[in-house]
């Protein structure tokens, strides 16, 4: 199953945005075996795309979006939390 997830290539949990900043995110799970539940924490990510297909605007009620092997979506985050959260 392997027990390495990365973001962009990179063994990294984490990367820096700004506050207010408003971005677009491609999630792909790529894992052959495993799912991912995926926690904004206090976020709104609003999905936009589900496997390449064009969805009417969701956004998850708790904020955990659950990409099952060779899933992908796009979702919009408007970067509301203090910073460091």
């Amino acid at each position: 199953m392997g027990n390495v997830a990365t973001l962009n290539g990179m063994n990294s949990e984490t990367f820096n945005v700004c506050a207010g900043e408003h971005i677009l995110l491609r999630l792909i799970n790529v894992a052959n075996t495993c799912s991912f539940a995926l926690d904004f924490e206090g976020q709104s990510p609003q999905l936009i795309t589900l496997d390449g297909q064009p969805i009417k605007l969701l956004t998850p009620k708790s904020g955990e979006i659950t990409l099952g092997s060779g899933q992908r979506t796009d979702l919009i985050i408007d970067m509301i939390g203090s910073p460091g959260v």
